[in-house]
């Protein structure tokens, strides 16, 4: 009889929790996916926004999934275990039952009694509801006026320090300059470590680590200020992490001339500068460096039976050398290059100097059919979008994007554009502005 009572108990206690189980699917279900619409949204604006918020969204949406699985799938069954093991113990299980059933009585009490207020009062909800939407309205008014910024995204401590030289400098001033940088860095406490790239005649250093608590806005300022004397010789300018963390604002000027383009991006760099807030205006623009060309006569070379080609593979083998033969020694191969003296051609009046053979063994030099011109070797061109332009950045300095470009734009269109020639904003301003919109159109959809 015992055994049949239990069995009996056990198998309506089952249907209890069966049946319990399936009265809370439907509602939990539908609870569930209200919630995770709220985020859903989030998942579409760009990609700027889903950086900052996309993965927050996946975070609450799987969540919420896990959840509604574990009530629906195992909470039921620990219920079920746990009172059946509860069952055994009839004053155990009174007592906590009695718990639980003037709880409930008391949380279905206060609620019946909030929806009878609520309900005896529809002036008092249609006002909760007006201040709601009042709220609503401002937070739509005031959000658009937030100023615009890019986001920072894994910004990491440090910064770097840019050196660049000006045309014609020698490498050994480039050095001379880096170690001066360095030394300045040695004598700073709050700079744990610092690393050196000097490579051509734009070395970089950069700051790793700097001591806990440091900031590092006013030890840039500072290093800025020590830095003046030095900018006599090259320019010098500091970034802060990845450019895409929003401290920097840039301008791109595209055109065809780049005589032009240059002029255009000296204009752009003077508005910069009526700009508070904007430091370390720089552009893409790399001078060449100085060289001489050598200008062949081609009537007098004709005289001689000479062309431009023949006098080039001369003057190259008497410089640079040709590989006369080649020598084997301890089982390795080795070039024999033959060329004239360093001290034969280390100066422009050594190089005019050069003999050239000509027909019937005849030698004349080569300034004898040719002349030099001064000229500054070719800058850097960039291209986007099969496009030629050059850039123009600079760092800010307490002031956002949005406030920046606002100081510049009435700036930039007093400038005269030669026709095809126009200028953009930097691609991440207009993506921010972008996800900023599709934010507030998210956070519509959401409410």
């Amino acid at each position: 009889n015992d055994r049949g009572a239990y069995l009996s108990a056990d198998s309506s206690l089952m249907a209890s929790v069966i049946e319990g189980t399936d009265s809370i699917i439907l509602p939990m279900f539908g609870s569930t996916i209200t919630s995770i619409i709220v985020f859903v949204p989030l998942l579409f604006v760009n990609r700027e926004m889903q950086m900052s918020y996309g993965q927050m969204a996946v975070v609450f949406i799987v969540t919420l999934l896990i959840s509604l699985i574990v009530t629906v799938a195992c909470i039921p069954i620990i219920y079920y275990k746990v009172q059946k093991f509860l069952n055994k113990s009839k004053q155990q299980e009174y007592k906590i039952q009695i718990y639980i059933n003037n709880f409930l009585i008391k949380m279905e009490r206060e609620y019946i009694k909030k929806l009878i207020l609520i309900l005896r009062n529809p002036k008092q909800t249609f006002k909760n509801l007006g201040i709601f939407s009042c709220v609503l309205i401002v937070l739509a008014v005031v959000y658009p006026k937030i100023e615009t910024n890019i986001a920072d995204i894994d910004q990491g401590e440090g910064f770097t320090i840019n050196i660049q030289a000006k045309p014609g400098t020698k490498f050994d001033l480039v050095c001379d300059i880096t170690a001066k940088v360095e030394e300045i860095l040695k004598q700073e406490k709050a700079i744990e470590s610092f690393t050196s790239n000097i490579k051509g005649w734009a070395p970089k250093v950069e700051v790793n680590k700097l001591k806990q608590g440091v900031d590092q806005e006013n030890l840039i300022k500072d290093l800025r200020h020590k830095f003046a004397p030095l900018q006599d010789y090259a320019f010098i300018y500091f970034e802060e992490g990845d450019n895409s963390n929003g401290k920097e604002l840039l301008i791109e000027v595209y055109g065809y001339e780049y005589d032009a383009l240059k002029q255009l991006s000296g204009k752009i760099a003077g508005a910069f500068e009526q700009v508070p807030g904007l430091q370390d205006i720089k552009t893409s623009i790399v001078e060449g460096v100085p060289e001489w060309n050598i200008i062949i006569d081609k009537f007098m070379a004709s005289l001689y039976g000479l062309t431009v080609k023949i006098i080039a593979d001369h003057i190259h083998a008497e410089i640079r050398g040709m590989r006369a033969t080649k020598v084997y020694k301890d089982g390795r191969e080795q070039e024999v290059i033959v060329r004239f003296h360093e001290d034969d051609r280390d100066t422009l009046k050594k190089v005019m100097a050069l003999p050239i053979i000509v027909k019937n063994s005849e030698i004349i030099t080569l300034g004898q059919i040719s002349k030099v011109k001064y000229n500054m070797g070719p800058g850097r061109i960039l291209r986007k979008n099969k496009h030629r332009m050059m850039h123009i950045s600079a760092r800010l300095e307490g002031i956002s994007l949005e406030k920046a470009i606002q100081g510049v734009s009435p700036l930039l269109k007093q400038i005269d554009l030669p026709k095809g020639y126009f200028y953009l904003f930097d691609d991440r301003y207009y993506k921010a502005v972008e996800g900023r919109n599709q934010l507030i159109a998210a956070g519509v959809l959401t409410i």
